[in-house]
């Protein structure tokens, strides 16, 4: 096994370099940041960002030889103008690991709790490529996109030949794919070793940078750190009080462990702990080259997960407009329309900005998402399914229901609605739910400003993961969820840092019991990805057989062919695997997956 990954290893360390951090660096080099680190770690994502709008762009003007060049240029810049800094930008992990030694502690251990889960998935050994828990269905799912993006594009469908990738976020495979393509690394590595250590590492820097940026203490910086790595939900709290039973029953929305078995997510997550970074410049120097470095992080992030990106445009609207309000009170013009002309002429910058985050946004989103079958009002679902038989199963509650529907008793129902809705709350944020609790210093913290940007969009997201389902996908309004859990994590750590600056016994005690609550699930899902690394109970095994007569068809198949499993073959109709084997496109496979992105 070690022998399939240290010479690809190596050539990826090399690929990262010169297609990411090179690009990023370029760019990143004209904001003259006076944090190393910071450097690094902007350079890192922006180049990250960049790649994925490069293979974007070359690829729907059918240039897709295009990245060599870009490549090409980026490196020759860098050496011609950047060559000094380049030599001695490195050098400042050691000093940077000496300093910060519990930080650096915290995202050696997270980083290790979050690729076991995906570490284990794709290695051919003699008994064939097995993949483990989620990886053998959407980890196959993925690779089947990666795979039709390094052959097609526009992205097709690979589970249905004559279908364009539609209603989905594929800037993450988009990014694996031109990175395979140009490099030949294997897609399995980059899925599932490569790409989960350098996105993992940089959340982590992000993260704590993302605090330190916005002024905020070291403690505040590792708490933050602490909630990305180990924080999970605290469903087992309710299974322990009503069923004295400890365990996890109830569906795992979120937590540190499972980043990587959603990609796009984790993605999406570390580009958008970067773009807060540079948001919170932009609002302290109000530089225009902030404001625009600003939107060349936040707004492609829709690509990557839809939802980031809504946030991200949601947060950014607000924030321009308090910005348009703010001059219009000050405006000292007696006519109201001459006060809102003075104040659109002194924030024209401002509302540039934004019409140029619209239109980027736009320009990813609609192309793969026009069919997207948007919103319905249904309800509480999700704080129902918490409550329902094979998660809590709280029984007193479904009776109290039926009864108060029936008699029309609004303010039982009122009650028990509330009642589903903290339960839920608490089911998936677990502790992080401290950040919802009213903090005036917070508030002063952030500033007027970041409120605007992450209060409102935090707010809404939960009013739609509680009251809504996707016309496509149903319960995946789940997504709202995760990304409050973002904002909620920031907003505790602030808490926690004020309180980790107190030396009373009473302070201590409470972290102590905080860190106990908030580590259960993510210590189960060790222990349940160890126990399966061992007992293979939950994995699929493609035979060595199969394998070989899908590289048959690899090799000797035309390339424009169209394969098709037999029917009988139930995990490539519900997964879709024989497109990422084969190299081919299928003629209908992965329906499980096609339904869930409304493709008929």
């Amino acid at each position: 096994m070690i022998y399939q990954i240290i010479p690809q290893f190596i050539i990826y360390i090399f690929a990262i370099f010169v297609s990411f951090y090179l690009p990023g660096f370029l760019l990143i080099s004209f904001l003259k940041i006076k944090s190393k680190l910071t450097c690094i770690l902007l350079s890192h994502v922006l180049g990250i960002v960049m790649w994925g709008i490069q293979g974007y762009i070359f690829g729907y003007l059918n240039m897709r030889w295009g990245t060599y060049l870009y490549i090409g240029l980026a490196c020759l810049s860098c050496i011609i103008y950047q060559r000094h800094s380049l030599v001695k930008v490195y050098a400042i992990f050691p000093k940077i690991i000496f300093t910060n030694k519990i930080t650096a502690i915290l995202i050696s251990i997270g980083i290790i709790t979050q690729l076991l889960p995906v570490v284990g998935s794709g290695f051919h050994s003699d008994a064939g490529m097995r993949f483990f828990g989620n990886n053998a269905y959407d980890g196959l799912t993925h690779l089947g996109f990666i795979q039709s993006i390094i052959d097609h594009f526009p992205p097709v469908e690979p589970g249905s030949y004559d279908i364009p990738l539609r209603n989905y976020h594929y800037f993450s495979d988009l990014v694996i794919a031109e990175l395979s393509r140009i490099w030949r690394i294997p897609i399995t590595l980059l899925l599932f070793q490569f790409i989960p250590l350098l996105v993992s590492f940089l959340t982590g820097i992000a993260g704590y940078l993302l605090v330190r940026s916005f002024g905020g203490s070291k403690k505040m910086g590792n708490w933050i750190v602490f909630l990305s790595y180990f924080a999970g939900d605290g469903a087992y709290i309710f299974m322990l009080i009503l069923h004295k039973t400890f365990g996890f029953y109830t569906p795992a929305i979120d937590n540190g462990a499972m980043q990587f078995l959603n990609m796009p997510n984790a993605m999406a997550k570390m580009i958008f702990f970067a773009g807060l970074i540079t948001l919170q410049y932009f609002i302290s120097s109000n530089k225009k080259i902030w404001g625009i470095f600003s939107v060349l992080f936040l707004s492609p992030i829709i690509g990557f997960k839809v939802y980031f990106g809504i946030f991200s445009v949601i947060g950014f609207s607000f924030l321009i407009v308090w910005r348009l309000i703010s001059q219009f009170v000050k405006s000292s013009e007696n006519n109201n329309v001459r006060r809102l002309v003075s104040s659109l002429r002194k924030e024209l910058f401002s509302f540039f900005l934004l019409i140029l985050f619209v239109g980027i946004s736009l320009a990813i989103y609609l192309p793969s998402n026009s069919s997207s079958g948007g919103l319905s009002y249904y309800p509480l679902e999700w704080p129902k399914s918490f409550l329902g038989a094979g998660s809590i199963d709280l029984k007193e509650w479904w009776l109290k229901k039926q009864v108060y529907d029936s008699t029309k008793n609004y303010i039982g129902i009122f009650i028990l609605d509330f009642t589903a809705v903290i339960i839920a709350l608490i089911s998936i944020h677990g502790t992080r739910l401290l950040g919802f609790f009213p903090n005036p210093k917070l508030l002063k913290f952030l500033g007027w400003e970041k409120v605007l940007f992450l209060v409102p969009g935090l707010l809404l997201f939960h009013f739609l993961g509680l009251y809504t389902l996707q016309a496509s996908g149903g319960f995946n309004v789940f997504n709202f969820f995760i990304v409050g859990t973002v904002i909620l994590s920031l907003f505790t750590s602030f808490t926690l840092g004020q309180i980790s600056e107190s030396k009373k016994l009473l302070a201590k005690v409470f972290l102590i019991v905080f860190i106990v609550l908030t580590i259960p699930r993510v210590v189960h899902e060790i222990a349940y990805n160890i126990e399966n690394y061992k007992t293979h109970d939950d994995s699929h095994l493609f035979s060595n057989d199969e394998l070989l007569a899908l590289k048959y068809v690899d090799v000797y198949a035309p390339k424009n062919a169209i394969v098709q499993s037999h029917p009988n073959n139930e995990k490539d109709n519900n997964v879709g695997y024989l497109s990422f084997f084969s190299k081919r496109l299928t003629y209908l496979s992965g329906v499980t997956f096609l339904e869930t992105r409304n493709q008929k």
